[in-house]
């Protein structure tokens, strides 16, 4: 997700900072929009591409992807509008397991499955 202008800054702060203006921004949701950034309705429009390209492969995959690229993917399998608290809570050094069908569409599999030690 191109951060923009807050790329390397921190929510707290940019709360701080900003006020109402950074509440009336996170209020957008799923068109939130950082300054010279993406929204994340504009990350989902590319993972669309990527997830069709997933579904081409025909193998199991494995991403790794920063906070804001699972929020938009999990937006986008659960209908969440990225308004208010999401409707499931991550952990964010487990492992969100996501089923990827036809045309792209995606679905929740698992969420927060910590791995054990061998």
């Amino acid at each position: 997700m191109d951060w923009g202008e807050w790329e390397g800054r921190r929510l707290a702060d940019l709360r701080a900072e900003l006020g109402e203006e950074m509440a009336a921004n996170e209020a957008a949701g799923i068109d939130f929009r950082p300054p010279g950034g993406e929204s994340p309705r504009e990350v989902q429009s590319r993972l669309r591409d990527w997830l069709t390209d997933v579904v081409e492969i025909g193998e199991p995959m494995v991403a790794v992807a920063h906070h804001g690229v699972l929020r938009a993917l999990f937006s986008m399998a659960t209908g969440w509008n990225m308004v208010g608290s999401p409707p499931h809570k991550f952990r964010w050094g487990a492992i969100q397991y996501f089923n990827i069908g036809p045309a792209g569409h995606i679905a929740v599999e698992r969420l927060n499955v910590m791995m054990t030690k061998s």
